[in-house]
């Protein structure tokens, strides 16, 4: 993997004596890293130059690869060729509701995704939404194995009383683009 630290690109005929340069890049650790993770730093001008950085310590994941319970269990639920819904458990609290998801990875996505939760009202008006990386920011997709089950915890504070209908699925945050269609939940009525 390689990835060019200058963005804007500066060239170094304006660097002033004194100058000091910090650079701040995203960089994708492959899901199956475990233990340490070792970088290295190649000047690409001099490529016989290189630099071996500190290791950075990677703690692992608990990873569960057997079926999470669910109320309601799904099959053939897809996003995409590498993310399926395998399961939900709605439930209702005087604090509001609680969605439970359980995603299973088929295989390791290549994208960062954001799961998104959104209900609406009888007029189809968003009322409520959670639109964020699964299980509470903790998952990023690009992390998860093959045959991996996630679950991915959603509260919605309580509405007026009224029918809602529930939609779930999973968009990049790059583009906005959705993979495939969302899913719909049915009518709930809140008390």
């Amino acid at each position: 993997m390689s990835f060019n630290l200058f963005t804007p690109y500066l060239p170094t005929s304006q660097w002033q004596t004194g100058d000091v340069f910090r650079f701040v890049t995203p960089v994708r650790i492959p899901a199956e890293a475990h233990e340490q993770f070792q970088f290295t730093l190649q000047l690409t001008q001099t490529p016989e130059r290189s630099f071996l950085l500190d290791p950075l310590h990677i703690d692992p994941l608990e990873r569960t690869f057997t079926p999470l319970p669910s109320d309601h269990e799904l099959t053939g639920i897809r996003f995409g060729k590498a993310i399926e819904l395998s399961g939900y458990t709605l439930t209702t609290t005087t604090q509001g509701w609680t969605l439970d998801l359980v995603w299973h990875a088929l295989s390791t996505p290549e994208t960062g995704l954001v799961a998104f939760v959104h209900i609406e009202d009888e007029s189809g008006r968003i009322v409520a939404q959670s639109d964020i990386v699964p299980a509470n920011g903790s998952r990023p997709t690009p992390g998860w194995l093959a045959g991996e089950y996630i679950l991915d915890t959603r509260n919605v504070a309580p509405l007026p009383a009224g029918d809602y209908t529930l939609f779930v699925g999973l968009f990049n945050p790059v583009n906005g683009q959705r993979l495939d269609e969302r899913l719909k939940f049915g009518i709930y009525t809140a008390p």
